[in-house]
């Protein structure tokens, strides 16, 4: 009866009823264990893929079986079939769990979870959706039909004490036909969308044997369309935030990172075996290179399986002991990472990460590991920058670019949705890097590099001193580490060098950001033969002591009528001044001005310029500015045309001779690619920009790069020459500690009359004894500036006495005159400027003090058209007043 379907279709519904829910009884309690273990190993799963999801699990009910088999009856008794018509051979669903995900992208992982854990009844599984038609929106969901396997569960990381039920039941209890079959159970995975759409639809619908209207089938599928977009947008979304809970922290200041987690350790105190707290401890302390904190939260949990902690784990241990691999701890950390890479759902930031510890000792297996990663996820940039650099050093050609360039794009794509969403920073502009420079876009090569080295932390004054001296440094953060693992990419990729425009820049880029950032003594070795002198008898042109200026922007015809603006501004503010500096080395637009100014000194400013080493350049020397008044010497980059390697070699040299960035200052005027990068440059590694701007500086040829434009080291500034005289001035005006004690009431004084003027709630607006130490010693140099101006006037300050009180101030327009009060007004304005430009204020045509915009950030001689007649007045009669004002703060001007 059980194997025949003749029989079995002549029998009545009570009757075969009758005939199977007995046997059903029998074998229901074992059902009922099946979904127990069931739930315990997807919750062992869930708890390592998507700890968001939820699980349930049931065995079926006798009423639930009766109507089952009575509804496919029919189809049991096919005589077609090679399967017997018993039900318990053709049900499937006699035990059922459910997952439900928050996201598709989860749902995707846990799929492969169980393709991997159990064996799969392949011919009774089924993705509903492929139900429903290309236009046609409804019930989603994927149904697993499976058996268990113990060996394979193993495998998976799942080790439970299975009931022996599970493996099948004997003739006795069953029948022949189903005796000996492990129980099968269905499995349907969803996410939390489609699984209100089958909740609050479906099943009414469709489960139903009523006829249901047409019109209420098309009032579902427009829910169930709306329901599935929105599932779409929700997990975009939930994607991204853990995006960056997985990244937060690299892209943070180092003190704002710490904050965050010594609170999180109160929490953790709290319940001190919280494994997600400890693991988010751990990931932000890797972000600022503290390894030591992330594994000593994760150590009380390293007999944990979750994979996530395996993974961070190890990679604590093996960047902490990377200069010991040999050693029980590295050996530790990268076994932990075998072990997290090896899971039963492939972990591909795992699988890099173990491919940077094999890469050390073994290609060709981290090439391997890097293609498994592309398997497991070909979306990820890094991921995919990772696997094309190894394929290309395998190869040693290009081939595997060509064949990836759609996805090259759509990786750039992604990197740039990253940074501006501010998740995964250091690898997105890493990768962007190499996917520039694969796709032939040397400039924006470079820009990757700069922006790493700008967001890399530096580390400490003893640290860096420690790594100067030879010493190793500090840990550096996820930036730096992005910077030393490009470096090994870079070096990679040199096999195709001839075929990788910008290779050379980036190189050189990268050494200079490792040395300035993270004081990595290989890069500053490395620097080191790079510079000019290197080889020769000759000693370094510059010294730590050294002022330095950089001029950068054009040299072509259309710029040389902003040029000739230029000059006579930079030649009156930079009149008695004395630095050293550099340029290009021409007598064509920018370069020609700095030789004029150089020229002018007197010998004040020593010239130097920096140009190709083309043998056809060289041969024709007509472009060259030999005069020794103008540039003292003449260096020559390694490059073939001018390209950014001229200024890279600028900085080479800066910095091999020990000039701190802090010390240089460049003026950038009309540039075009090279100049844009020399400010990039010159921003990423801590030197204060000013750009010049003015109306006739055509729109092409201003700095308008995206993402620099905030940068607080860059000024925007007003072709003035006071302007460009007090930025010259403002923060390279030494002062001792005894000066600034004795200028203290007047910097007091000046910080108040700021925050007079300001806009509410920002940091400058503190109490002077809560004030931020740059802050407050921006005041020192304002005072200071002022001392310089006065001085140019045979005036000096000294501390007021009781004998002062008895006479009143010293009158300025007895001492300068009228024509000198102008010109110190003048002098002043342009300080103002400056001042004002490094609080972060902007130009704007209407004044708003809350958004910091003024309208009279402009040249003095516009400043009376603009701003109105009393302005140029208003310098006058603070300069007129400035001996009262400084009585006011316990100091006296008087004549030499």
């Amino acid at each position: 009866m059980l194997s025949n379907p003749a029989a079995c279709a002549r029998l009545t519904d009570s009757e075969w009823v009758a005939l199977h829910a007995p046997r059903f009884r029998q074998v229901a309690p074992a059902y009922a264990l099946f979904a127990s273990a069931l739930a315990q190993i997807l919750e062992l799963a869930v708890r390592r893929i998507a700890p968001e999801a939820l699980v349930q699990t049931r065995p079926k009910s006798l009423s639930g079986f009766a109507e089952k088999i009575l509804r496919k009856r029919h189809d049991y008794q096919n005589p077609r079939d090679p399967l017997p018509p018993d039900p318990l051979v053709r049900v499937t669903d006699l035990c059922a769990g459910r997952v439900i995900t928050q996201t598709a992208a989860e749902l995707k992982l846990f799929g492969r979870f169980i393709e991997s854990a159990f064996d799969i009844d392949w011919v009774n599984t089924e993705d509903v959706s492929r139900r429903l038609k290309l236009a046609e929106f409804g019930y989603r969901s994927f149904h697993y039909v499976v058996q268990i396997n113990p060996e394979r569960l193993r495998a998976a990381g799942i080790r439970l004490d299975l009931p022996p039920e599970l493996m099948g039941f004997g003739p006795a209890q069953v029948g022949a036909a189903a005796a000996g079959r492990p129980l099968k159970a269905e499995i349907q995975v969803r996410t939390m969308l489609e699984h209100a759409a089958a909740v609050l639809g479906h099943d009414v619908l469709y489960k139903t044997e009523l006829r249901v209207p047409d019109r209420l089938k098309r009032d579902y599928a427009t829910l169930a369309a709306t329901l599935e977009g929105a599932d779409a947008g929700f997990g975009q979304l939930l994607d991204a935030m853990a995006e960056y809970r997985s990244s937060d922290g690299a892209h943070h200041p180092r003190q704002v990172v710490e904050q965050e987690i010594d609170r999180l350790r109160l929490v953790l105190a709290c319940e001190p075996g919280d494994l997600p707290v400890s693991l988010r401890i751990a990931q932000l302390a890797l972000s600022v290179g503290h390894h030591e904190t992330a594994v000593e939260v994760l150590r009380p949990h390293a007999q944990s399986d979750h994979l996530g902690l395996k993974r961070t784990l190890g990679q604590a241990l093996t960047e902490m002991h990377w200069e010991e691999p040999g050693g029980t701890p590295y050996r530790e950390g990268q076994g932990l990472l075998e072990a997290a890479a090896s899971g039963p759902v492939p972990d591909p930031e795992a699988l890099c990460l173990l491919a940077e510890c094999v890469a050390r000792v073994d290609d060709g297996r981290a090439r391997d590991l890097f293609h498994q990663g592309i398997q497991a996820d070909a979306t990820e940039p890094s991921i995919l920058a990772r696997y094309l650099e190894f394929e290309i050093a395998h190869l040693s050609n290009d081939n595997a670019v060509r064949l990836a360039a759609p996805m090259i794009r759509n990786g750039m794509d992604r990197c740039r949705l990253q940074i501006q969403g501010g998740v995964n920073i250091p690898l997105a502009w890493s990768s962007l890097t190499v996917f520039h420079l694969l796709v032939g876009e040397p400039y924006e090569a470079l820009n990757a590099v700069l922006w790493l080295g700008n967001l890399c932390e530096r580390p400490e004054p003893a640290i860096a001193s420690t790594a100067a001296a030879g010493g190793r440094g500090a840990r550096p953060c996820a930036c730096g580490r992005s910077l030393l693992r490009l470096r090994s990419t870079l070096r990679r990729l040199g096999c195709i060098r001839e075929k990788l425009r910008g290779l050379d820049w980036c190189e050189r880029a990268l050494l200079l950001c490792l040395t300035v950032r993270t004081g990595d003594p290989e890069a500053r070795q490395g620097l080191g033969q790079a510079a000019s002198w290197n080889g020769r008898p000759e000693p370094p042109h510059f010294s730590p002591a050294d002022s330095i200026l950089i001029l950068a922007g054009g040299c072509s015809l259309e710029v040389q009528a902003a040029m000739d603006l230029l000059k006579p501004a930079l030649l009156r503010g930079g009149e008695g001044l004395a630095f050293k500096l550099i340029s290009g080395g021409t007598r064509a637009g920018i370069s020609g001005v700095a030789g004029d100014l150089a020229e002018a000194s007197g010998g004040r400013v020593v010239g130097f310029g920096y140009l190709p080493n083309n043998g056809s350049r060289r041969a024709s020397r007509a472009e060259e500015d030999t005069a020794p008044a103008r540039f003292a010497r003449l260096f020559y980059s390694p490059g073939d045309d001018f390209t950014p390697l001229d200024p890279l070699q600028a900085w080479t040299d800066l910095i091999v001779a020990g000039v701190a960035p802090g010390r240089v200052k460049l003026l950038a005027y009309a540039g075009g690619a090279i100049a844009t990068s020399e400010c990039c440059l010159a921003l990423a590694l801590g030197a204060q920009v000013g750009v010049i701007e003015h109306r006739l500086v055509p729109l092409e040829r201003r700095f308008n790069t995206p993402g620099w434009q905030d940068h607080g080291h860059l000024l925007r500034l007003p072709l003035d020459a006071m302007t460009l005289r007090a930025f010259l001035l403002v923060d390279d005006l030494p002062l001792t500690g005894e000066q600034q004690q004795g200028l203290e009431k007047a910097a007091r004084m000046a910080h108040e009359d700021y925050v007079r003027s300001a806009a509410p709630r920002e940091p400058s607006l503190q109490p002077w004894e809560r004030l931020d130490p740059a802050l407050r010693l921006s005041n020192f140099h304002q005072v200071a500036y002022w001392m310089h101006l006065l001085g140019q006037y045979g005036l000096r300050v000294r501390p007021m006495t009781d004998q002062d009180k008895a006479h009143p101030p010293l009158r300025m327009e007895e001492v300068v005159g009228e024509e000198g009060l102008r010109l110190m007004a003048e002098m002043e304005h342009g300080r103002w400027n400056v001042e004002r430009l490094l609080r972060g204020w902007r130009h704007a045509e209407t004044k708003d003090v809350t958004n910091k915009l003024s309208p009279c950030l402009v040249a003095w001689p516009e400043l009376t058209d603009i701003c109105g007649q009393d302005y140029q007045q208003f310098d006058v009669n603070a300069i007129r007043s400035l001996p009262l004002k400084l009585r006011e703060a316990g100091l006296e001007l008087e004549q030499r």
